[in-house]
């Protein structure tokens, strides 16, 4: 350290250099005084000294010398008469004396007085000021303060208690770093004053400067003990939770515990530091007595909570932080503990709404906002889950994150967004390449028709990464995307060759056997990917097509309703009869889907058993087990009009309305004039896609005159589809007969 102080008139924060100074004259005080406007007190006091001119000294007397004894020399004083020397009297060499020396004496006497006054002065003056800053101080009167230190330091420079009261109005009004500063010109001055090294102590820990605390109290510790106060081991227990020496800091605070026992704060201190050095049910125990004496305390509430989850008590915890939530549900930090119990808890669904909870109380808490997409997107909550990631982009790290660019494209991408997921795929692709990232880039350039660009990412991607599963997924979809079914179906053999129950790969191959028109192959893939796990409806509609076209009944499912406990094996074949038809007169369509699906069972050749099974199943919404039972009796042909009719209703309902539209053209065709089955098939026609076809039917079956609610019905369709609302349509042909109505 520097035998001086660094300039305390650095207000800027810039370390100017030490320099070794000298016993300076009072023109280098004054100087040092005049310098700074802030102390216009202090300059006109000591303007008469600082334009008082410089003091000068007589010029000595010149000492003379013997010269040597020359020839000429010899002649010379020959030649000059000698000098008529007189004796000197004593009064005439004292006047002499005085004459030629004293006065120069006497001048510099006066100039060592006048700079001793004016040091003593100076001192005087910087101590009072010093004092005065300590009391305005006291009086939270911080900028006055700060005024009087700064002329106390500036009329000593060499005055430690001047530079630690400057720094206490510094750090009172939280210029830290300019404190901090002047609490090291103090102890360069006085380096044991306990009072500067407990100030700066205290700085160090606001300054996250821990070491530079732990040195300082550690002295105060060594050196004055008898000085020592219990808020000085717990600072330094602070100062080493920060380091991570718990051991350390359990020790401090149990120093600070002996002087001071019932100090709540050093005991909380103390548990977080158990508990930070995972001493978890020593950590409960202070706790639960911390909350015993202040049951309000919802940190306390939350520690105690979390110390029991991690003890294993976890039905205890969330008591704990349920109760916490429900004295505030303000602060974000609850629900995230709640959140992350929940959780381990399994309960996925209440651990979102936690999580997304806490990111909206604190939209600016970039962690919060991270957590809250990503369990938005694990439970395939992609709206919620975009949502927050659009938060997550107006955070300034966001374009550089890898991993969050290509979470969110991956969202877009599920959610068909295809032109934002290439955006962030593009940006994520530019801080690193890998295959995924490049496969999904291809995906989105296929669905955007950018051919080219699609095969050269996946290009790309393929040269980049292993021959995985995944990989051959990726090529098999991205080939799909562009058309090239056989090349996918090949991609899709590969993924299955090393992951052969994959239910997507088993799902993507079966479909492309389905466009294929291979029956047997796309029911043999379907059928594996339910048996492991996907039951999404396409799958098992595509499982009905292929029973249709390879003539087998496809297997009806029915859901068991909680409240139904009879036992249909026991009851007789008339029985079930009875009761099922009851139960189908009722309206109870599950229930008597459940007798006429046992007595199909008993004789799977009773078709007028499985008509009613499949009426049933049709009224109870259950579409894939009606079509089932509707596609049988189709095979016989054993459809009646009402059948035909109910089973294009069922496929519709399915989504497959190529088959729909074609059983309800053969309705037409043997009922021309039927305006029921025209508004039927219109409809499906509009449900497809194929406006015009359904326009042109409506227009073509509105040019027959009729009445009835079908017609009205078309009229309505006719006007929707054409975006004419109350535009009325004239009939063509008056004469045509009225048409049939089919019940």
């Amino acid at each position: 350290m520097s035998d001086l102080p660094n300039d305390p008139f650095n207000i800027d924060g810039e370390k100017p250099s030490i320099k070794k100074r000298t016993t300076p004259t009072i023109s280098d005080l004054t100087a040092i005084v005049v310098a700074d406007n802030l102390d216009q007190e202090v300059c006109e006091f000591f303007s008469p000294l600082a334009s008082a001119s410089p003091l000068s000294l007589p010029t000595p007397l010149p000492i003379s010398s013997t010269p040597a004894e020359t020839p000429a020399a010899k002649a010379a004083e020959q030649t000059v008469p000698a000098p008529n020397l007189v004796p000197l009297k004593k009064y005439e060499i004292i006047s002499t004396f005085i004459s030629n020396n004293a006065i120069q004496w006497v001048w510099m006497a006066v100039c060592l007085i006048t700079l001793a006054s004016t040091f003593d002065l100076l001192r005087a003056f910087s101590a009072s000021k010093t004092e005065e800053a300590t009391k305005l101080i006291a009086q939270q009167k911080y900028q006055e303060a700060l005024t009087a230190a700064s002329l106390a330091v500036r009329c000593n420079p060499f005055s430690a208690k001047a530079y630690l009261a400057r720094g206490r109005a510094l750090a009172k009004q939280l210029r830290l770093k300019q404190a901090f500063d002047c609490f090291n010109n103090s102890l360069a001055l006085a380096a044991d004053d306990v009072s500067a090294l407990d100030q700066r102590a205290s700085l160090a820990l606001k300054l996250n400067l821990p070491k530079v605390a732990i040195e300082d109290l550690s002295k105060i510790i060594s050196t004055a003990p008898n000085q020592v106060a219990a808020y000085q081991y717990g600072n330094r227990a602070s100062a080493y939770v920060r380091l991570g020496e718990y051991k350390k800091a359990l020790s401090d605070y149990e120093q600070a515990l002996r002087l001071e026992p019932t100090n709540y704060s050093l005991q909380l201190g103390s548990a977080l530091c158990l508990t930070a050095d995972r001493q978890y049910a020593k950590a409960l125990k202070t706790y639960t007595q911390l909350y015993n004496m202040e049951p309000d305390n919802n940190e306390v509430l939350m520690q105690k909570g979390f110390c029991r989850q991690c003890l294993g008590d976890k039905q205890g915890a969330l008591k704990d932080f349920n109760q916490a939530i429900k004295n505030d549900a303000t602060t974000a930090r609850w629900f995230s503990y709640r959140a992350d119990l929940l959780s381990e808890l399994n309960q996925k669904e209440q651990a979102c709404d936690d999580f997304v909870t806490a990111a909206n109380l604190e939209p600016n808490n970039e962690t919060a906002q991270y957590t809250a997409a990503k369990s938005c997107k694990a439970l395939k909550r992609q709206e919620l889950a975009l949502h927050f990631y659009d938060r997550l982009s107006q955070f300034p790290n966001f374009r550089t994150s890898f991993a969050k660019l290509s979470e969110r494209a991956s969202l877009n991408l599920e959610a068909g967004n295809y032109q934002e997921a290439l955006r962030d795929l593009t940006s994520a692709i530019k801080i690193k390449q890998e295959p995924e990232s490049l496969y999904q880039q291809a995906i989105c350039y296929s669905h955007l028709n950018q051919g080219k660009l699609a095969k050269a990412a996946c290009e790309s991607a393929t040269k980049l990464g292993a021959p995985t599963a995944k990989a051959f997924r990726y090529q098999a979809q991205i080939e799909s995307l562009l058309g090239d079914t056989i090349s996918a179906i090949n991609h899709y053999s590969q993924a299955l060759n090393l992951e052969p129950n994959n239910p997507k790969a088993l799902t993507e191959r079966g479909k492309l056997y389905l466009k294929r028109e291979q029956w047997a192959s796309a029911s043999k893939d379907l059928k594996k990917a339910v048996e492991f796990g996907n039951t999404d409806t396409a799958t098992k509609q595509g499982l009905i097509i292929c029973s249709q076209k390879l003539g087998k009944s496809a297997q009806v499912s029915i859901d068991l309703p909680k409240s139904f406990d009879v036992d249909l094996k026991k009851l007789s074949r008339e029985q079930l009869l009875k009761d099922g038809y009851a139960q189908y007169q009722e309206g109870n369509s599950t229930i008597a889907a459940l007798y006429f699906a046992e007595l199909v069972e008993r004789d799977p050749n009773d078709l007028e058993m499985r008509r009613y099974l499949a009426h049933s199943l049709a009224r109870a919404h259950n579409h894939s087990g009606a079509i089932s039972a509707f596609a049988v009796l189709s095979q016989g042909n054993k459809l009646n009009t009402q059948d035909k009719l109910a089973y294009a209703k069922e496929l519709a309902a399915s989504l497959q309305f190529d088959l729909a539209i074609k059983v309800i053209e053969e309705l037409r065709t043997a009922n021309p004039n039927s305006t029921s089955y025209a508004y039927e098939l219109a409809q499906m026609l509009a449900a497809s896609g194929q406006n015009k076809k359904a326009i042109a039917l409506c227009a073509s079956s509105l040019s027959q005159s009729g009445s009835n609610a079908d017609h009205k019905n078309l009229e309505n369709l006719y006007h929707s589809l054409n975006n004419e609302q109350n535009k009325p349509v004239k009939p063509v042909d008056n004469s045509q007969p009225k048409p049939e109505t089919e019940g």
